[in-house]
């Protein structure tokens, strides 16, 4: 193929899906090469005309990074597509098929547009009617094929009229016309919400004349102008010219208004790059204005006419539903039915660990009590009394059953008796599963402890919650084997019917009663907002949007330091400046007599109207090596200043109760039990509170850009582990917008966080049964995954046929291909395989998900501790190997394979072919070792009958190997 090129064997590892092709140059497939007609315009890119009817549909993809000036039209803080884009996409739709005259157009919903990535774009021409009029309508929806699509704007098209061409401005400015001063224009609009970017400020002069005509030059910037004649009309100049028509530009006041419906709109010249317009009002009142537009370029010439256009104020939830959609980042749990018809799971022998609600399960004290029976599963329930009692010190409580399920759980993993059980956590109203209360808020913290123990011994623990009401469970030991039959880890009981958990988008608003607490936006500007943890990263972030975007002002901001922590003093001056009264307390939310002070001297004329706990604390590690301290320390800032917050001021009259939650109590991120079970507890107070008819909102926050004290110790390693984990992180913008949002879906429990579902849908059959709603799997990868599930026996049969040199190197190979994974590197040769882990950058965290990757490769049991017990990825390697050992069964399969791909070439041997008899020989002679190396009583009686077996008695014994 190359001159000088010469054979090399290939790698005996599995092929990794790196491609190292040379770039190619190549433009990219083209609209016709997809079966599409192209439309050649910067917004649209693609049309189909359906064969079954006279419709047509164009698509397009508008991403703020592919054009940065879509990005410059802000209002009310979200960038939104200029009506004038929405006009165009029409016009140009319209054009394709003869109707290009938008006798109608109207908005239905702003489009927002994403700060990262972009959305996508339908523009759907209908049947014409008997006049020739065609509907039109305009969808998007964000990018991600499970997003929903949107209308965002409807109407009709019709033929241009021969015979109208359209009035020019020759005379200008027209006569009887004043010019306007309009220095600060952009300044004062952007009081007003309109926040426009250089391209979409073209206004150049504006003329005020009789009643409330307007006439105006506009113009594109100079980094523009080259783009113009790609347009039809460009949205940025045509939106330009409307400018005058918006308060504080020509006119003293009045209510900001955007472009709603455009009517008899017809463009007669296209590419301009400056205009002259006129601006006939015809009707104006405090809520709308009516105009008519006359465009022409410079020289007067006519480029466009418009009969109507109406404006009118837009709605704040209007704008703030389109932000929510352009973001799409709050998602909740859902828990539906187990799916399917299930037989019963064989549990094995059952054992309980302490004292046992089932009857008919031996109970015993400890795991290694337990593994003496040859349990298969092991039960250990979590019960308490019901809801917390009144003067109960619950914090405690809860931190003490968390540090005894802590040393349960590890004692049960390490116990190698029992690596094939599976230990079945079964607590009693621990996590609710709609809208119910937590009876069982001491427990309710082992669902996050164990979510993350799931994480790092996968296929090991299963979570059972349940709703029984009575000591005597026998209700629950009847569905077990159903329950367990279904391979889901985490798994509920309610009036008999097993639910399981999925994560899913939160797209509407939750309908409930007004009245009730925690639905509709709070008043952040009434009374006092307290913050915990104000002083952090995420304190600040909040003090500071609660007071510019809702008006708050008054704030009582706690933190250890209170205002001696750093940056303290900064705060307040910034913060005061923005008309905010600012009180700084130093108190640990944990101590509830030094909080209870601290409320009790909140001001009679400002009262307590909010709270917001953000603080928190991490000490990561792996379940294996928690301690009761660390995990102590990690529960107080969480468990304890949570519960005394609620307990505080549940008799006082709050607008608002806000929990800074983790996706870790969610998902279980490896490394986090502590945390997790922290904000698992979080989580469930906030179902407590909605269930007593007190305000409460737990937002499970994921992952921020801004550097934190939760996010500060982070490394690339477990950067990238949350990028594997389809977590992206969120700016502050963003994170805010969707702080409002949460608030009017009317859920108590809400994770917070953008989805990379390119990156579940990689994990394949790694991704846990929670997020596979977010990323369901096509027919092509199940089948993909079938596959995948037979990992370990594949490896076996590609290392059967190999000695034991080339097994050691395979298995090197291996072993450095899933230590790139883990570390980062683009492939296994970035790894040296006689370097320590330690010195590869291995910790405690990225060993159990190398264990756990090993695990999955090779269908092997490993231990967590497998990488401290083999210190480089050759000695590994070779533990592996003795483990794996030689597989009879793969070995004898490999061969067999390969006698069967030899019976073609035995077949079509000639009958009196001398080779015949050599090739009878040969084959008497391995059949002999075959039966020599099995070692059956029965082998002389075989080799009797081989040595006298004709040569076709011989052949058909090969015929029939398989």
């Amino acid at each position: 193929m190359f001159p000088g090129a010469r054979p090399v064997p290939l790698p005996t590892y599995a092929f990794q899906h790196q491609r190292y092709w040379l770039e190619d140059r190549a433009a990219p497939a083209d609209a016709a090469g997809l079966g599409l007609h192209a439309v050649e315009h910067p917004l649209l890119g693609a049309a189909v005309a359906r064969a079954d009817r006279d419709e047509h549909l164009f698509t397009g993809h508008l991403a703020p990074r592919a054009m940065p000036w879509l990005a410059e039209h802000a209002v009310a803080g979200a960038a939104i597509l200029p009506a004038t884009a929405l006009l165009e996409l029409a016009v140009r739709a319209g054009e394709q098929v003869g109707t290009p005259r938008v006798e109608e157009l109207t908005l239905a919903a702003p489009l927002a547009l994403p700060a990262r990535g972009g959305v996508q774009v339908q523009v759907l021409v209908g049947t014409a009617d008997g006049g020739g009029a065609r509907p039109v309508g305009i969808h998007a929806r964000p990018d991600g094929e499970d997003s929903a699509w949107t209308l965002h704007a409807e109407g009709t098209l019709t033929a241009r009229d021969p015979l109208a061409d359209g009035a020019g401005l020759e005379a200008w400015p027209p006569p009887g016309f004043t010019e306007v001063g309009i220095e600060d224009a952009y300044a004062r609009l952007a009081d007003q919400g309109f926040a426009y970017g250089p391209a979409f400020q073209g206004l150049r002069r504006v003329w005020r004349g009789t009643g409330h005509d307007l006439c105006a030059e506009v113009a594109l910037p100079e980094e523009l102008r080259d783009q113009a004649g790609r347009f039809i009309l460009h949205p940025a100049l045509l939106d330009a010219a409307l400018h005058p028509l918006l308060p504080s530009v020509a006119t003293e006041s009045g209510r900001p208004r955007l472009p709603y419906s455009w009517n008899g709109a017809e463009v007669h010249a296209v590419g301009g790059a400056e205009l002259r317009v006129l601006l006939t009002v015809s009707d104006q009142n405090e809520e709308t204005l009516r105009a008519a537009l006359q465009i022409a370029d410079a020289t007067g010439a006519p480029v466009a006419t418009v009969d109507s256009l109406l404006l009118r104020p837009p709605a704040p939830e209007a704008l703030r539903a389109a932000a929510r959609t352009g973001r799409d980042g709050l998602l909740h749990v859902d828990w539906s039915p187990l799916p399917g018809e299930h037989g019963s799971a064989d549990t094995g022998v059952l054992a309980v660990l302490g004292a046992s609600p089932f009857a008919g399960v031996t109970a015993y004290g400890d795991p290694a009590d337990a593994a003496k029976s040859g349990a298969g599963t092991v039960l250990l329930p979590l019960r308490t009394g019901g809801a917390p009692a009144a003067g109960a010190d619950l914090p405690a409580e809860a931190r003490a059953a968390l540090r005894q399920l802590l040393a349960d759980v590890q004692a049960f993993l390490a116990e190698e008796r029992l690596a094939d059980a599976r230990l079945v956590v079964v607590t009693r109203r621990a996590v609710a599963v709609g809208p119910e209360d937590v009876t069982d808020l001491t427990h309710a913290g082992a669902w996050g402890l164990l979510r993350t123990a799931q994480s790092e011994h996968p296929g090991r623990i299963v979570l059972l919650d349940t709703d029984t009401d009575t000591d005597t469970d026998t209700d629950t030991e009847d569905l077990l084997p159903a329950a367990l039959t279904g391979g889901e880890p985490q798994l509920a009981v309610r009036n008999g019917q097993v639910l399981i958990p999925r994560l899913t988008r939160t797209r509407g608003v939750e309908p409930r009663p007004e009245s009730r607490p925690g639905s509709g936006a709070p008043r952040w500007d009434e009374g006092t907002v307290l913050i915990t943890g104000a002083t952090g990263t995420l304190g600040q972030l909040l003090a500071r949007h609660l007071v510019t975007a809702h008006g708050a002002r008054h704030l009582l901001l706690l933190s250890r330091r209170g205002e001696q922590a750093p940056g303290a003093a900064e705060l307040r001056a910034e913060l005061a400046a923005s008309g905010a009264e600012v009180t700084f307390a130093a108190c640990d939310a944990a101590d509830r007599e030094a909080l209870a002070a601290v409320l009790a001297a909140v001001p009679a004329e400002h009262p307590l109207r909010a709270v917001v706990h953000t603080a928190g604390v991490l000490d990561d590690t792996v379940l294996g090596e928690l301690t009761a301290r660390r995990l102590d320390a990690v529960l107080r800032p969480k468990v304890d200043a949570a519960w005394h917050l609620h307990d505080l001021t549940r008799g006082l009259d709050l607008d608002a109760f806000v929990l800074y939650s983790s996706v870790a109590g969610l998902i279980g991120t490896a490394g986090q039990a502590n945390y997790a079970a922290g904000n698992a507890f979080l989580d469930a107070l906030a179902h407590h509170r909605r269930a007593q008819g007190l305000p409460a909102l737990s937002l499970a926050w994921g992952l921020w850009s801004q550097t934190s004290s939760i996010s500060a110790g982070l490394n690339d390693t477990d950067l990238r582990r949350l990028a594997r984990l389809g977590l992206l992180p969120l700016d502050a913008a963003e994170a805010h917008d969707l702080f409002d949002a949460a608030h009017a879906t009317g859920r108590p429990v809400l994770a917070v966080t953008r989805l990379d579902t390119a990156a579940l849908r990689e994990r394949g059959e790694s991704l846990p049964p929670l997020l596979r709603g977010l990323a369901p799997a096509t027919a092509r990868r199940a089948a993909a995954r079938a596959a995948e599930q037979d990992q370990g026996q594949a490896l076996a049969r590609r290392l059967a046929p190999l000695g034991p040199a080339e097994r050691a190197e395979a298995l090197a190979d291996v072993v450095r291909t899933h230590v790139a994974g883990v570390l980062g590197h683009r492939d296994h040769t970035a790894v040296d395989a006689e370097r320590s882990f330690q010195d590869l950058g291995f910790d405690s965290l990225t060993a159990v998900e190398l264990r756990n990757q090993l695990t999955a490769a090779t269908g092997l049991r490993l231990p967590a501790t497998l990488i401290f017990d083999h210190p480089n990825p050759v000695a590994l390697a070779r533990h592996l190997a003795d483990r794996i050992g030689p597989d009879d069964t793969a070995a004898a399969d490999s061969l067999l394979e390969a006698l069967e791909r030899m019976k073609p070439a035995i077949e079509s041997l000639g009958s009196d072919d001398a080779s015949r008899e050599r090739l009878a020989a040969r084959l008497l002679e391995l059949v002999g070792l075959a039966e020599t190396a099995a070692g059956a009583g029965g082998a002389k009686e075989a080799e009797v009958d081989l040595d006298s077996a004709s040569d076709d008695e011989l052949f058909a014994l090969v015929d029939g190997l398989d």
